[in-house]
């Protein structure tokens, strides 16, 4: 447990203890859902780390593919987006609030607060891989959206700087958060997995070279024998990403 003192603006002295940063609060357990169907399109993108973390627990679930989305999409209210999680016909949307309720049950929260912090902070910043992508999605012009996308992978660009950060945290470590698998490295492997698959017109598949620390950990991560196993017999083109070589 962390105590200590500080003074406010105004002069007054207060007494502070941040426990959850050493040791975690007790969540309320969730049960491991009997039915679980997973709702979204036929690509790997915001859906392939829940897809990755249910893999690893070795959870069965549906993967249930969305082929007619201008009719289906009314039906899934109240936000009209994918992905979305049925549980026990439950309905949870928002890819990373998915993952999230996911680690719940499949325990793949990490153990302690700061490791959860931690992983937490990946998470989030493989999030911005989609707000670096959106500076490209209203170039209306085929070449110049490639050139756009091109320009994102070099150095100052918004994927480039992402991945410099990613690199530096991951370093040698074969796991995110602690030293076992968490919703972090699904998210993680999800993410570098889909800049390298050719699912983004203008991304070189080869962008991970560049990036040794997160060609290794993708590549242990991949090599996973439940998680490799879903990348298996796979004919789509993306699987490339995906499948340790």
């Amino acid at each position: 447990m962390l105590e200590g003192r500080y003074r406010d603006r105004e002069g007054f002295d207060h007494n502070f203890i941040a426990q959850t940063i050493v040791k975690k609060t007790k969540m309320n357990p969730v049960s491991i859902p009997s039915k679980i169907v997973l709702h979204y399109f036929g690509i790997p993108a915001r859906a392939e780390a829940i897809r990755v973390a249910l893999r690893f627990a070795n959870i069965p679930f549906e993967d249930r593919i969305e082929t007619d989305w201008r009719t289906t999409k009314p039906t899934f209210q109240p936000w009209e987006h994918l992905p979305m999680l049925e549980a026990d016909g439950f309905q949870i949307y928002h890819s990373v609030n998915i993952l999230q309720y996911v680690g719940r049950f499949a325990n793949l929260i990490p153990a302690t607060a700061a490791e959860e912090f931690r992983a937490n902070e990946v998470i989030y910043g493989c999030e911005d891989f989609g707000s670096a992508f959106a500076t490209t999605s209203s170039i209306t012009d085929p070449e110049k959206k490639l050139e756009a996308r091109r320009a994102l992978c070099e150095p100052g660009g918004g994927l480039q700087k992402i991945l410099v950060k990613l690199e530096k945290i991951i370093g040698t470590k074969q796991y995110v958060a602690g030293n076992q698998f968490s919703i972090a490295d699904a998210a993680l492997f999800a993410a570098v997995g889909n800049l390298s698959c050719g699912l983004y017109d203008g991304i070189p598949t080869n962008i991970l070279d560049g990036y040794p620390n997160l060609r290794a950990f993708h590549r242990h991560i991949g090599s996973i024998p439940q998680i490799a196993q879903g990348y298996e017999n796979v004919s789509k083109p993306w699987v490339i990403g995906f499948k340790v070589k």
